[in-house]
C-alpha cells in the first residue's frame, strides 16, 4: 500500500512541477484517497504508519485535506 501511495504522490508532484497543476493535483488527491481507503478498511495491524492518533480523528483529517485536494484541483488552471 505504501508502494502505491508514494508512486502517486511522486508522480503528482513531477506533473505539478512540470506546469500540470491539475493533472498533479488530482493525482495527489489519489495518493491521500487511498491513505483513507487503506485507513478505513485496513486491519488494524498492518497500518505500517497511516495512523496516527484514532481511528476517527484520522478519518477527518485525511477526509478534509482529500476534500481540498480535490477542490482546488478542479479549481486549478
Amino acid at each position: 500500500m505504501q508502494t502505491i501511495t508514494f508512486g502517486l504522490l511522486a508522480l503528482g508532484l513531477v506533473a505539478a512541477a512540470l506546469g500540470f497543476y491539475r493533472a498533479g493535483g488530482l493525482l495527489l488527491a489519489g495518493s491521500v484517497g487511498a491513505v483513507f481507503l487503506w485507513r478505513l478498511l485496513g486491519p488494524r495491524g498492518r497500518l505500517e504508519f497511516f495512523s496516527v492518533r484514532s481511528r476517527w480523528i484520522d478519518l477527518l483529517t485525511i477526509g478534509g485535506l482529500f476534500g481540498v485536494l480535490v477542490f482546488f484541483s478542479v479549481l486549478a488552471r
